[in-house]
C-alpha cells in the first residue's frame, strides 16, 4: 500500500496534470479503504464454502482493471479502475490467501 504516493506523483505529473492533488488522492484512499470494506459480504461468502467463485471473479476483475488502467485518461476512469476495482479485488486476495492456509493446516 505504500505504492500510492508513487501513483499520485505520477498521475500529477503526467497523466492528470490539470486534476487538483486532493482529487487525486481519493483514488489511493479509496483503493485502500475497499481493501478492508467488503469483508461484511466476502467473509461470510468464504466462511460458507463459495470461496472459489469469488476468487476467480475477483482475479478477472484485478486483470481487467489492470489492463483498463492503461487506457485511462481521464480522473473518473482512474478512479473507477484503481480505486474501485484494483480496491475490492486487493481485499478479496488477502481474504483468500488467509482462508486458504486455514484450511491447508
Amino acid at each position: 500500500m505504500s505504492i500510492l504516493g508513487v501513483f499520485q506523483s505520477y498521475y500529477q505529473t503526467g497523466l492528470l496534470k490539470d486534476t487538483p492533488p486532493s482529487n487525486i488522492a481519493w483514488i489511493g484512499s479509496i483503493q485502500y479503504c475497499l481493501v478492508f470494506f467488503p469483508a461484511f459480504v466476502a467473509g461470510r461468502l468464504f466462511d460458507l464454502g463459495y470461496w472459489p467463485p469469488v476468487f476467480l471473479g475477483c482475479s478477472a476483475l484485478l486483470v481487467t482493471a489492470t489492463f483498463l488502467i492503461g487506457q485511462c485518461h481521464e480522473y473518473w476512469q482512474f478512479l473507477l479502475c484503481q480505486g474501485f476495482a484494483v480496491g475490492v479485488r486487493a481485499f478479496i486476495g488477502l481474504v483468500a490467501v488467509a482462508y486458504l492456509c486455514i484450511i491447508n493446516r
